[in-house]
């Protein structure tokens, strides 16, 4: 990949599968369900909420923006004032985000969550791949709200950031439930 910022949420992405696989192997069913003891949302919860988030990104605004951006000339990339700012505060892991209501879990959990969020990061990885030779700088609106406007780099950054960020909070969950 010649492009350092596709280069580098890819190297991140990759890294989101095996920790995936690291932080749920041999957790049951029940110990997917269960809620912290402090409260919070389950592991299982958390990779729905990756579920949906994703979803809004890679089967949402991605598909039109990628075909947008194949008509322009490529530029350097240069993160968006909304975008630079979301991805900073993702990665973030001090401090504690709401999530927005259109990505909030209602309780009801796929039963194969795991393995839905990682079809979704796979589809992820051939979307950022097909825009190496594209205008990262082409804008598209943010699934939370069509006012917020992000780049096309920004747009195919922030669920792998997002992704990272709830790894480690399943990775919290597990320890606070003593697995």
């Amino acid at each position: 990949m010649d492009d350092p910022h596709l280069a580098s949420v890819l190297a991140d992405l990759d890294r989101l599968e095996p920790l995936a696989r690291e932080l749920t192997r041999g957790l049951d069913t029940a110990t997917m369900n269960a809620t912290p003891p402090g409260g919070g949302w389950s592991i299982a919860q958390i990779f729905e909420h990756l579920c949906i988030a994703d979803a809004s990104y890679v089967d949402g605004c991605l598909p039109k923006a990628l075909t947008k951006a194949a008509g322009k000339a490529r530029k350097p990339w240069k993160p968006s004032l909304f975008g630079g700012w979301l991805r900073g505060a993702l990665a973030n892991l001090q401090k504690k985000l709401p999530a927005p209501k259109i990505y909030r879990v209602d309780g009801a959990v796929r039963a194969d969550v795991v393995e839905a969020w990682l079809r979704g990061v796979h589809k992820l990885r051939a979307q950022i791949e097909s825009a190496a030779a594209l205008d990262l700088n082409t804008r598209l609106s943010s699934p939370v709200s069509k006012l917020i406007r992000i780049s096309l780099g920004d747009a195919l950054a922030i669920p792998v950031v997002h992704g990272h960020r709830h790894l480690a909070q399943v990775e919290r969950t597990r320890k606070a439930l003593g697995r």
